[in-house]
């Protein structure tokens, strides 16, 4: 039995990340089969077939290789990973078949298990393309090789190769937009709890305002930025009256968000120190800087208490210490701005 070969060449897969509402991120993660399009990722199926595929090339290559299990009726080899992020999927590919005509061993692409064939049964028994796939959040993206007989070769996306990938992480002003959904899903249908879940959203969404972000990564250097900070405390303050009744689902949902809007106020504490220690060697600068810092280390000791009221089973109280660790975080920011202002006026 002869074994046909689709080398599906992936030169690239370009997926356009969807960070937020309104913000996009085009940057790309990695090259080759890694990260979210790491072959560990990506399911193997064969149906009434016995197709494989190799990846002991990846990161930089991957060979899908259809069935030919030597009887007839017809199957597929598919090999499919979750969309990471919304946008296009481009890649080239290289076909060949062992079989006498591309017909028997047709190959192409799948979204959500739709197969779209790219292999031309009049073609050449070796091929190549280029192909552009647009994908959403959620899509089931992969390749397919289908063999008509299951005899005389099988077909192959046999080399996949020079892969890019989006980097879907979110900027941050897009972090803390993501959350929003996360407290969506935590309504309930009970008209006071689902008011408190909508007056803590509107704390995060006036805490995106974009006048006071200057990109989505860095603050405008006003001291009105520092409302960023005061009204994402206002948001933990308003989860703090959902936490201490809710079950344990619940507080670890609420601790996440809060997590994730800590983790955005130390990335633009730390941004803005960055920023200021150009200007280090200024006696004013490096005593700015020195307090930006000695903040940055009462944000440790606050978030220390935090785990400890957590770990005594009163994550109410943890949501106060998390509320202290957002104001040194604050005071942390408004140091290095101070240290920036003077270096540059």
């Amino acid at each position: 039995m002869t074994k046909t070969i689709w080398t599906m060449t992936i030169a690239t897969i370009l997926v356009a990340g969807l960070v937020a509402p309104a913000f996009t991120n085009n940057a790309y993660a990695a090259t080759g089969f890694a990260g979210d399009y790491d072959p560990v990722n990506w399911t193997l199926t064969n149906t009434n077939t016995d197709g494989f595929v190799l990846t002991s090339g990846a990161p930089a290559s991957i060979e899908l290789v259809g069935g030919d299990q030597g009887f007839g009726g017809s199957g597929d080899t598919d090999y499919t990973v979750p969309v990471a992020c919304e946008g296009d999927i481009s890649f080239d590919w290289t076909y060949k078949t062992l079989d006498f005509s591309p017909f028997w061993d047709p190959a192409g692409y799948l979204v959500n298990g739709a197969f779209i064939q790219l292999s031309d049964n009049a073609g050449l028994t070796s091929q190549t393309g280029s192909t552009t796939v647009t994908v959403s959040d959620g899509d089931v993206f992969g390749f397919r090789v289908h063999t008509v007989d299951n005899i005389f070769g099988e077909g192959s996306f046999a080399t996949i190769t020079n892969l890019q990938t989006p980097d879907c992480t979110l900027d941050l002003q897009g972090e803390k937009l993501s959350v929003i959904s996360t407290l969506e899903s935590l309504k309930t249908g009970d008209e006071k709890t689902d008011k408190k879940i909508d007056k803590v959203i509107k704390h995060i969404i006036k805490s995106t305002d974009d006048k006071f972000w200057e990109d989505e990564e860095t603050l405008v250097d006003d001291k009105k930025s520092k409302k960023v900070f005061d009204e994402e405390k206002k948001a933990v303050k308003g989860l703090k009256k959902l936490i201490k009744k809710a079950d344990i689902p619940l507080q670890n949902s609420i601790l996440d968000v809060v997590n994730i809007l800590l983790d955005v106020d130390r990335a633009l504490a730390e941004n803005a120190i960055t920023e200021a220690s150009i200007f280090a060697g200024d006696k004013k600068v490096d005593k700015e800087l020195e307090k930006s810092h000695r903040e940055l280390g009462k944000v440790q000791k606050e978030l220390d208490k935090a785990q400890e009221e957590i770990d005594n089973g009163k994550p109410d109280k943890a949501l106060d210490k998390y509320g202290k660790a957002i104001d040194k975080f604050k005071k942390a920011w408004e140091h290095a701005r101070h240290a920036i202002k003077h270096a540059t006026t």
